[in-house]
């Protein structure tokens, strides 16, 4: 794990969550730092995940300021009786010329772009956000988090943020940093209302931090598919993650 964490001295939980799903995403469109309004399935996928988390008692939920998503918190921190913090460091990657396009399309209106975001990913779109920016904001981000942890004295936080910045989130948890992301880097599922969870514990001796377990609890959980699911006789089946 990244070692930002370090700082933390005491058990804590964060819990990424994509937004529910936009007009975008549901025209197969890239948004990007597009704004694009929750779907009335968005809406719904948002109320279902902001129960199952009920429980959870977050203390405090950040969100981008990109309406998706901040309507997403919204519907989520009500639950909690908090306001959702909102923080442009947590929006989405600036796609550059690919904002609003299909990228299923692009291999037919623009091959050799496509062929470029294929083998580059962002580094070959113009005017998209870099891997080296994204790096960077993302541990950014990190860092804002657990410094909110350490100063307010929570010990259960949620993010929702966006597919693509998820990605970094994720990927900058484990420590990718350097020229070699651009040749690999994993790639993680994030649908909409997809819910990760992170552990952190703190192994704490003599009142110092020695050392820390953190762990993905989770990935992608997605609360509004498996409460709409079909019940089967099938015992093999088994809830959706990825």
């Amino acid at each position: 794990m990244n070692s930002l964490f370090s700082k933390i001295n005491r058990s804590c939980t964060i819990h990424l969550v994509r937004h529910a799903e936009s007009l975008h995403n549901k025209k197969g469109l890239v948004a990007g730092r597009i704004e694009s309004p929750l779907t009335e399935l968005g809406i719904t996928q948002a109320h279902t995940t902001a129960i199952h988390l009920k429980d959870a008692a977050i203390q405090a939920v950040f969100t981008s300021s990109l309406s998706r998503a901040h309507h997403t918190a919204t519907i989520i921190a009500e639950e909690h009786g908090i306001t959702p913090i909102i923080d442009d460091q947590f929006t989405e990657i600036d796609a550059g010329v690919l904002e609003g396009k299909n990228i299923a399309q692009l291999q037919d209106h623009n091959p050799s772009l496509f062929e470029d975001f294929k083998c580059y990913s962002w580094e070959r779109v113009p005017k998209a956000e870099r891997i080296a920016q994204l790096i960077v904001r993302a541990s950014s981000a990190w860092t804002h988090i657990v410094d909110y942890i350490m100063t307010q004295h929570v010990n259960q936080v949620l993010l929702v943020s966006h597919g693509g910045f998820l990605q970094w989130l994720f990927k900058s948890s484990l420590g990718a940093e350097g020229n070699h992301v651009q040749q690999w880097a994993p790639i993680i599922t994030f649908s909409n209302c997809g819910i990760s969870t992170l552990v952190i514990e703190p192994y704490v001796k003599n009142k110092v931090t020695h050392s820390h377990f953190a762990f993905w609890k989770r990935i992608n959980y997605i609360a509004y598919e498996n409460n709409h699911r079909p019940h089967h006789k099938d015992k093999t089946s088994r809830d959706k993650t990825t």
